[in-house]
């Protein structure tokens, strides 16, 4: 039986990245650093750390301890020299994704989402002896039992729409996605973009650089994008839209993937990505570097009613892997078996 502490935080979400040793955001969360190491060090039961990036704080835990690793990513982009596929990497942060990659190094078990991060696991830590569990993101219950409704107060009325949600950085692709869709509406086909997300940059500049690809490709008219969405309301966009377009260089899961499954909305998923296995026939797998293989997957979907609904059908749906019983019983599972 699990008997233990499980800590989570966002304190490293709002200070943690960017900025130098002696930066203003250095100094304004060393209050909560110290907090949370003096936290772990009074735990006298084992502890399951819920995300990553607490690992640059594993040496204050005394007691065994599981860690979840969403993804790699930048640790990966640290280990090949530190060009950044997420947000520009100062010398503070290496120095807490190299403590992040110790800690991790030092878990009883590690629960990862998908293979694709075990294996970014396995070339980043080869001698790591714990074991290693793969289990999926939980979906929120809400998407199990969603609201009625629409979503066209925030779509610009009843145009048809396709969906992408997650920041602008570039490992997500979107220039490919604008591309493509400006190709289907030179097809003829009325289909308009709803972007989702923050911009994934502290200074703006993904959004800068979002913006002027939609000027230049004069879809301007055609493309809304929104930030703090309510729950009930994304749940309505997923439901309303023609598919999700997610064609990502790098994913450590690809949540919005298993969103619009569940939902019954189908995903258009780059062949990188950890979600194309996930998903199976239940969702378009493109390459992501092909703004003809995109442009095709959305015409399609977006042209022929009978071979979108068939994705709602698929066996491949499987969507009970994602409800969040599911996570939370393999979590327990696995936590009483290293206890």
């Amino acid at each position: 039986m699990w008997d233990g502490e499980i800590f989570w935080t966002r304190a490293y979400n709002r200070r943690e990245f960017g900025g130098g040793t002696f930066s203003a955001a250095a100094i304004s969360s060393a209050p909560a650093r110290r907090q949370i190491r003096r936290f772990l060090n009074s735990a006298r039961t084992p502890v399951i750390l819920t995300n990553h990036h607490l690992g640059r704080f594993a040496e204050s835990v005394t007691t065994p301890f599981i860690i979840v690793v969403h993804d790699l990513i930048r640790a990966e982009d640290l280990a090949r020299g530190g060009v950044s596929r997420t947000t520009r990497m100062s010398d503070r942060d290496a120095e807490g994704i190299a403590g992040d990659l110790r800690g991790i190094a030092r878990a009883s078990g590690v629960v990862v989402p998908s293979e694709q991060t075990r294996d970014q696991m396995c070339r980043l830590l080869p001698d790591y002896s714990g074991e290693i569990r793969v289990i999926p993101v939980p979906v929120g219950a809400h998407y199990f039992d969603p609201p009625g409704g629409t979503a066209e107060t925030l779509t610009r009325g009843s145009s048809p729409y396709l969906l992408y949600v997650g920041t602008e950085q570039p490992r997500k692709n979107i220039s490919t996605l604008l591309k493509a869709l400006q190709r289907v509406r030179g097809d003829g086909i009325d289909l308009h973009l709803v972007k989702v997300g923050t911009s994934g940059s502290k200074d703006g500049a993904y959004r800068k650089q979002t913006l002027a690809m939609v000027r230049e490709l004069k879809l301007d008219p055609y493309v809304t994008i929104l930030e703090g969405v309510p729950d009930s309301q994304m749940v309505q966009l997923y439901a309303g839209a023609v598919a999700l377009a997610l064609p990502s260089l790098s994913e450590g899961f690809g949540l919005p993937v298993a969103e619009a499954l569940v939902v019954g909305t189908p995903p258009i998923i780059s062949a990188d990505s950890p979600m194309a296995a996930f998903s199976g026939s239940a969702g378009v797998v493109v390459d992501p570097s092909s703004i003809a293989d995109l442009s095709q997957a959305i015409s399609n979907l977006a042209t022929d009613e009978h071979y979108r609904s068939g994705f709602a059908t698929s066996p491949d749906r499987r969507i009970e892997r994602f409800h969040p019983a599911y996570h939370n019983a393999q979590l327990v599972e696995f936590m009483e078996k290293l206890s």
